[in-house]
């Protein structure tokens, strides 16, 4: 797969994003409500981004090199000067070099699927999940990085979740 570089704007959480999935957010700090202006002016992408160092409120966060884009889908505003807005996610991305750090972080990102991503098929996964459950035992999905299992794991649920909702 191809990969594409771009500057980004971040957004350090202490959750993440998957691709495919949506999140509420609730932007009152004045440096994230520049950044979603500028967001909304341009692109309406930013990137949501796990905090390793810091907090998410007031100070400086260190981010992990991993995240994903997330695509703004709606906005308003709410009392006390609040901005609320949903954000889907799309593709995930690896920082090279943050660029800028004030008022918000903006880094020079990968985005795209890297071609060594070690990704799980779905129905591997789901045989090697049964396997464990059934032993009661770990198997060898040590050789996986975490984040990795956590998305295939995370597609295999939508997944589930959608055929049991066009069932009904």
């Amino acid at each position: 797969m191809t990969t594409e570089m771009r500057n980004l704007p971040l957004f350090p959480l202490h959750t993440v994003l998957f691709p495919g999935a949506t999140i509420p957010l609730q932007i009152f700090e004045d440096r994230y409500k520049k950044m979603i202006n500028y967001c909304l002016e341009s692109d309406s992408m930013f990137g949501i981004v796990l905090i390793k160092e810091g907090d998410e409120v007031g100070g400086p966060a260190i981010p992990h090199n991993v995240g994903t884009v997330a695509k703004i889908t709606n906005t308003r505003e709410i009392s006390g000067g609040r901005i609320y807005i949903s954000v889907l996610g799309t593709k995930r991305f690896r920082i090279n070099e943050i660029v800028q750090d004030t008022p918000y972080l903006v880094a020079e990102v990968e985005v795209g699927e890297p071609e060594d991503d070690p990704y799980i098929p779905e129905d591997e996964l789901l045989a090697r999940v049964r396997l464990l459950y059934k032993k009661g035992e770990q198997n060898d999905l040590s050789n996986y990085r975490p984040l990795a299992i956590l998305s295939s794991l995370y597609k295999v649920y939508t997944s589930l979740i959608n055929t049991r909702l066009t069932h009904k």
